[in-house]
């Protein structure tokens, strides 16, 4: 799947059309995608910012429709930090990422399964860049995230972590 085919689908959908006119403002400013490699189903989802709202549209992408909900922004002050997201002319496409992250895991001579790929396509650098922000989840609890420049498909960074790296443990205190 191409990042522009899901765009395309989406701008089609009608009520995608009736949200614009709502929000002419609104713009594209990340896509969320999860490849399950588990149970074979993937989640396509793209997030438009409303600024005149502070607010978040999500617009779930799937053979069967397109749903959409809208969040609020938990941190309002970060909603001056929101750009477009521009994704004309990428290297890395969606379609190019598993067999990018299974290049990268035998470089890195890592064997786990590939169980899940979250991958986040966003701009970076205020607008300039646009960023592959990916978190792997393979078997033995082993998590590697990955950040790679999807219009050149250069590695930026690369970091395999257990998934106890990520529980914190303050000595003397329960929760």
């Amino acid at each position: 799947m191409k990042v522009s085919a899901l765009v395309k689908k989406l701008e089609s959908d009608s009520e995608f059309e009736k949200f614009k006119k709502e929000n002419p403002k609104a713009f594209l400013s990340s896509i969320f995608i999860v490849f399950d490699f588990e149970s074979g189903g993937n989640q396509q989802d793209m997030n438009y910012f409303i600024p005149s709202e502070k607010k978040i549209a999500v617009f779930a992408v799937s053979d069967s429709g397109i749903m959409e909900k809208t969040s609020n922004l938990f941190d309002e002050e970060k909603s001056e930090k929101f750009h477009e997201l521009k994704f004309d002319g990428l290297k890395l496409d969606a379609d190019d990422i598993e067999k990018n992250v299974q290049n990268q895991l035998k470089k890195e001579k890592i064997t786990n399964k590939l169980n899940k790929i979250i991958a986040v396509l966003q701009p970076c650098d205020e607008g300039k860049d646009v960023l592959w922000n990916l978190t792997c989840i393979l078997d033995g609890l082993v998590i590697v995230r990955i950040n790679i420049d999807a219009c050149n498909g250069k590695l930026l960074k690369f970091e395999k972590a257990g998934l106890m790296d990520f529980i914190k443990f303050e000595k003397g205190k329960e929760k």
